[in-house]
């Protein structure tokens, strides 16, 4: 599982404040899939929030230290 790997990983996982931390996603399958990055209608509702242009830096998700059996500090 890749949050385990990452987890036993210096720098494998973001500390975002407290007990929280983000874990960048791969750019391979299925989140190199535009239905997945590019979504007509995710994108549809992101031109109506925002006015000016917009980029996807990084896809990602956040997890609590709850959730990764952590005591709340950094790894």
């Amino acid at each position: 599982m890749l949050l385990r790997e990452r987890q036993n990983q210096p720098g494998g996982l973001a500390p975002r404040e407290i007990a929280r931390y983000y874990l960048t996603l791969p750019w391979v399958t299925p989140f190199a899939n535009t239905e997945v990055f590019a979504n007509p209608v995710i994108l549809g509702i992101l031109d109506r929030i925002f006015p000016q242009e917009y980029v996807m830096a990084q896809l990602g998700a956040r997890y609590t230290s709850a959730r990764l059996g952590l005591s709340g500090n950094p790894p």
